[in-house]
């Protein structure tokens, strides 16, 4: 894998024509849904992000502002609306009606479970097709298809795009905003860039704000400066430079000879393209809610937005690892984009996953989640390095590939292994039982084995058989490990059992909180189905219908009392913190 690599599109067959190549693409995205859609009711509401965003748009259905969603009964003006519209459009009305329910609640919550998580499901999917066309424009199908089925199956992508948060969706729309920038960068469809792209990039901004243009508009201006500064220097000083897509320089450099005629048009348009998309619900909410400006500054600047401590920066060196088990081939990838570093267009895919994470370092909050949206470029060099061993492999089978082929297969079965055997050992449910039956771990082990050798004889005449073995497993354990998380201590709830308590002691309960620091969580919020409200006992006057208070005590925390008339309803444990509620009855 050491000398120069021909163009991608040399190195597919000549049947692999884009419209194939698209039926494939659309395959792994289809193959995606059918193995995470059924898993999206097991887990309970429990990430953070994920609570705001479901409450925010239950609230919007319970009869809220639509254009100013509301959480606890205050606009919330923090992120752009768009993640709760949906969430809120996916939300049917027969399931929110049985949330209160005590028979039906935790049936209707699983539903609702699903409903919600759907959207996120399906702006994994347009991650996972724009990826495929990033690859396409760049390398070539083959480059697209493997990038497709590595940016479904790295641990950062399965961990946080089955979930409703602003960064499921935002990674979904910056992706289909930076398919279209590659289209203007390497093919000259500047149209395509201005129209498509500006438009995908409002979107992506109505679903986080300016961070959406640190992901999108910043890499296409350096990438824009990169490919078209410097004279016509090729790999060897004498051949002409080529994209990685197999387009001659000559043939590369006309459309941008063409772009300079108009691009003050196709600047224009695509500013005001995106202007009508992200602009108005901002200009809607700076007339109607006072001090805002103020507001979303600190939010951008995250410096007093939040009282926890500022992330680490170098957790966004972490990129690389979360895409695992794809890290051997991305590293070969860049291996091979060394060797081919006199070509600009092998720079694109790296400017789009680092320049990003170079701007956001500056920011006060860094967490591994805010790198969703950089994981699509990141797929693609792991695409071009399953291509570039895949045509070793083919050709002169070195012990290099047998290396990397040994290295990612013992991660691969590394990882099921120890996933079937810690899951029928040593990690176990709430109910004190490990999360698989020893039965089951065994069959497991032995379709895993199964799999392995069925790859170990294609894989003498067919390279993608790696790949494709590897898309398969991690989708499979995917599966297997949702089966056994969802009765784990984190794949629940901590408080649902609070509001169950409340539901059944205290039916239709006006709920308060009166919390030293914060607000209360957005679990009891969500899992009673109304608005919490905020409240001083001491000021409560008695009502013809219960009332109940939730108050919080920390680990170093003197337990809360409240006044004599509110009585002990239910306790329950999050982490070192206690939450109690307390019911005063007419």
């Amino acid at each position: 894998m050491s000398e120069p690599l021909p163009n991608a599109a040399a190195e597919l067959p000549p049947a692999m024509s884009t419209a194939r190549a698209w039926a494939l693409a659309v395959l792994i995205a289809a193959a995606f849904f059918a193995a995470v859609a059924p898993t999206l009711g097991w887990l309970d509401y429990s990430s953070g992000n994920e609570n705001i965003v479901v409450q925010t748009a239950l609230e919007m259905r319970h009869g809220g502002p639509k254009l100013l969603p509301q959480l606890d009964g205050d606009p919330r003006v923090k992120k752009p609306p768009l993640t709760t519209w949906v969430t809120a459009a996916s939300m049917r009305p027969a399931t929110i009606a049985r949330l209160d329910d005590p028979k039906q609640r935790d049936d209707a919550y699983h539903d609702l479970a699903f409903q919600t998580r759907l959207p996120a499901l399906i702006a994994a999917c347009v991650v996972i097709l724009a990826t495929f066309e990033i690859g396409r424009i760049w390398g070539g199908p083959s480059v697209g298809l493997f990038a497709a089925m590595a940016v479904c199956t790295n641990y950062l992508f399965l961990k946080y795009m089955r979930q409703s948060t602003t960064d499921a969706h935002l990674a979904a729309w910056v992706a289909v905003t930076n398919a279209c920038f590659f289209h203007g960068l390497l093919r000259g469809r500047w149209w395509i860039a201005a129209i498509g792209g500006s438009v995908a990039a409002g979107l992506a901004f109505m679903c986080k704000g300016p961070v959406a243009l640190s992901e999108t508009a910043l890499p296409l201006v350096v990438a824009a400066i990169v490919l078209h500064s410097g004279g016509r220097t090729g790999p060897d000083d004498k051949t002409p430079l080529a994209t990685i897509g197999g387009i001659a320089f000559e043939t590369y450099q006309s459309p941008r000879r063409r772009c300079r005629r108009s691009i003050t048009a196709r600047i224009l348009i695509g500013t005001c393209l995106f202007a009508a998309v992200a602009l108005p619900w901002f200009i809607y909410v700076l007339v109607k809610v006072q001090h805002v400006a103020s507001t979303w500054t600190t939010e951008v600047g995250r410096s007093g937005a939040t009282t926890l401590e500022a992330g680490n920066p170098l957790v966004y060196l972490e990129l690389g690892a979360l895409t695992a088990p794809w890290l051997i081939f991305g590293l070969v990838g860049l291996l091979a984009l060394w060797q081919r570093r006199r070509e600009r267009a092998a720079w694109v895919p790296m400017i789009f996953s680092v320049v990003p994470l170079l701007a956001m370092v500056w920011f006060r909050d860094r967490k591994e989640r805010y790198m969703l949206p950089m994981i699509a470029p990141a797929a693609v060099i792991c695409g071009y390095g399953v291509m570039v061993w895949a045509r070793s492999w083919k050709s002169k089978r070195t012990w290099g590939d047998v290396a990397v082929l040994a290295v990612h297969g013992l991660v691969m079965i590394g990882l099921a292994a120890a996933l079937l055997i810690a899951g029928s050992r040593s990690i176990k449910t709430i109910y004190g039982t490990p999360w698989y039956a020893k039965g089951m771990a065994t069959w497991g082990l032995i379709a895993v084995a199964a799999l392995a050798g069925l790859i170990a004889i294609l894989i003498r005449r067919r390279a993608w058989a790696a790949p494709a073995g590897s898309f398969v497993l991690m989708l499979g354990l995917l599966g297997l490990y949702l089966f056994g998380y969802r009765d784990s201590t984190d794949g629940r709830s901590p408080l649902k059992p609070l509001t169950d308590a409340i539901i059944e002691q205290a039916p239709g309960a006006v709920v308060y909180d009166w919390l030293p620091r914060g607000r209360v969580d957005e679990q009891i919020a969500l899992y009673l189905n109304r608005t919490v409200l905020r409240a001083d006992p001491a000021t409560l006057k008695p009502i013809d219908r219960p009332m109940v208070l939730i108050m919080r005590q920390g680990k170093s925390d003197e337990r809360p009392q409240p006044p004599a008339e509110w009585k002990l309803l239910s306790t329950a444990e999050e982490g070192a913190a206690t939450w109690l509620a307390f019911v005063r009855r007419p």
